[in-house]
């Protein structure tokens, strides 16, 4: 066969698209084997699993296919029309294409990633194939139609309209969002363009305030091209990194927008979940000090990846010590420290963001480093971001590219290649910080920072300052395991001597979300749903947009790219249970899901 080029890829893929079809359809499992490779992979984003999934080696990827398409009868394959062509890479081994598909329940998008066969019968296998949840039939969208300002009688102005939809007086949102940060806004948007009552509510009096609490010299690591919120672009005048006032001056524009229905200095006082009714009751006491009984039939918790409650460790002596003890979390300029000898105790983001401000701002600045870390320059966060400053590329057609290629095998890859590449461009920048007295390490399975910013989310540094402060000496370092204890007048070392401080600050981070759970809907709840983020056994992050154990309790986390990526997934399979598409689907103990009506594992399929 001719090697392939872009303009004859097609009609090889849609040969391949055409056999994977017929073999679901007939439970042909000799024939889908043939069309993947050995070392391939399924990544099922809610289109015929009502879940999360992904799958390792075709030994798994083609039983786990033919067994979801019966129920799920995916057909009507076709090349995207509005993605990028079939194609041949770059690297001339491998090509890619992605389609469309209907189910007997909605409609769906996948990618497809193929290595070039010549003994294959359509001269390629798949090594990666993803899909995508894109659309209800019981709840069609015509993309055409702009939804938002429309008047219930002749003459209701935009300002009335508004009022009557936050209003909430007489009726309850089939969805409470609890957390109205970037998370909780993203979700209000997805959940209004299906038309689903809904209510965002936060404790602060505006979207953007969780970041202008922060300390005065945040700014993003992710970078500006990555951050777009769903509908709207930034504009093009923003820096390559946003402050964290700019950014929550933006998140606040973003809901005033999109007519977010967002309830501030709302405080979430508790939630119970009636297994009969399948609705939840929850208090809320409102901005004006009154109490609200709300009834919505789901909830999604969308508090941030980190949790809301400081992590303190009990560290020996602590309590002896005669100067100022806080966390991070009530830091706010290393301007108040001018002149004093502060111990910034962590050496992730925030520790290093914290020490550089101090250092800048003329105060005698120690780290206390309670583990290795994984540190690289900022322009890493553009590398490894560099496709969404693709011109040709729609930020929605790399967002399906990034969801799809989130498999956990792909992934440890990817970062190992990575760190690889960084230890051998930094090594004078690493020498220099050993010399200074930080411990680095290349992390778990040697995947470096990207590993640790999926599997932990801390542990590493994106740096813009702080490396070079410490190389220099302005940040001394010193390793939390040659501490002897704090006592009063500072830190004394295994060796004796003592460091006098003024001020210990503790970048320790926060409790996992699972806390927060607890607190406000039981204990019994928080451990029915288990931790949350961090990759699971099954290579997903635990319950990021899919079924927990918790029936109608749902999670959005992460970056701010994340929320954007896995929010219309997660209003999806919302909708689909409310319109009674599929029943009250739950995490089940061996990993899959169940669904609660027909009491049948997802193994097979709702009845």
């Amino acid at each position: 066969m001719p090697h392939p080029t872009s303009q004859s890829i097609r009609s090889l893929f849609e040969g391949w698209m055409g056999d994977l079809e017929s073999a679901l359809r007939n439970d042909d499992e000799t024939a889908l084997a043939e069309l993947f490779l050995a070392d391939s992979y399924w990544r099922d984003l809610a289109a015929l699993t009502w879940d999360v999934r992904q799958y390792w080696s075709r030994d798994e990827v083609v039983p786990r296919l033919l067994e979801y398409a019966k129920a799920s009868r995916p057909t009507g394959f076709e090349v995207a029309p509005n993605r990028t062509p079939p194609r041949v890479l770059d690297d001339g081994a491998t090509a890619d294409f992605f389609f469309t598909f209907e189910t007997t329940t909605g409609s769906g998008s996948a990618l497809v990633i193929a290595v070039l066969d010549d003994e294959a019968r359509w001269g390629l296998r798949a090594r990666l194939i993803a899909t995508t949840l894109t659309g209800l039939k019981s709840h069609p969208i015509d993309p055409r139609t702009r939804r938002g300002y429309a008047p219930i009688r002749s003459g209701e102005t935009w300002s009335q309209y508004r009022a009557r939809v936050n209003d909430l007086s007489d009726r309850d949102p089939d969805v409470l969002v609890l957390g109205g940060g970037q998370s909780g806004v993203i979700m209000g948007a997805r959940l209004d363009r299906l038309g689903v009552p809904y209510v965002v509510v936060d404790k602060n009096a505006r979207p953007g305030d969780g970041w202008r609490s922060r300390y005065s010299s945040l700014a993003l690591h992710t970078p500006t091209c990555v951050n777009d919120l769903p509908y709207v672009r930034q504009p093009e005048t923003f820096p390559g990194f946003l402050s964290k006032d700019q950014w929550g001056n933006y998140v606040d524009g973003y809901a005033e927008m999109m007519n977010i229905n967002w309830w501030g200095e709302t405080e979430f006082l508790s939630g119970t979940f009636d297994e009969n009714a399948r609705e939840w009751t929850v208090e809320l006491r409102q901005a004006d000090g009154s109490t609200r009984t709300m009834h919505p039939k789901h909830i999604v918790t969308a508090l941030g990846y980190t949790g809301t409650e400081p992590s303190v460790p009990e560290l020996p002596g602590i309590a002896d010590f005669s100067g100022q003890v806080m966390h991070s979390s009530k830091f706010r300029t290393g301007a108040d420290y001018r002149g004093q000898r502060v111990m910034v105790i962590g050496s992730a983001t925030s520790g290093h963001d914290i020490s550089l401000d101090l250092a800048d701002n003329d105060a005698a600045v120690f780290m206390g480093q309670r583990g290795p870390a994984c540190v690289v320059p900022i322009d890493e966060a553009e590398n490894f971001n560099v496709d969404y400053l693709n011109p040709a590329l729609s930020v929605e057609e790399i967002d399906q590219r990034r969801n799809s290629g989130f498999v956990y095998p792909l992934m440890l890859r990817k970062a190992q290649a990575e760190t690889e590449r960084t230890e051998r461009e930094y090594a004078e920048m690493f020498d220099g910080l050993r010399k200074a007295g930080m411990t680095l390490t290349i992390g778990e399975e040697k995947a470096g920072w990207i590993y640790r910013l999926h599997k932990t989310f801390s542990g590493y540094y994106l740096d813009v300052g702080a490396s070079q402060a410490i190389i220099d000496g302005r940040i001394k370092m010193i390793q939390m395991a040659d501490v002897d204890r704090f006592v009063s007048q500072g830190v004394r070392l295994d060796d004796g001597t003592v460091i006098e401080l003024d001020t210990i600050v503790m970048a320790t981070g926060y409790r996992n979300v699972q806390t927060t759970i607890a607190r406000l809907f039981g204990p019994d709840v928080a451990e029915k749903v288990g931790p949350i983020g961090g990759v699971a056994d099954d290579g997903e992050h635990r319950n990021m947009a899919r079924p927990t154990r918790q029936p109608h309790l749902w999670m959005l986390f992460g970056g701010i790219m994340d929320a954007r990526k896995m929010s219309e997934v997660l209003a999806l399979q919302i909708v689909a249970q409310l319109d009674g598409v599929v029943p009250s689907v739950v995490r089940a103990d061996d990993g899959g899901v169940l669904f609660l009506d027909s009491a049948q594992s997802a193994a097979g399929a709702p009845s």
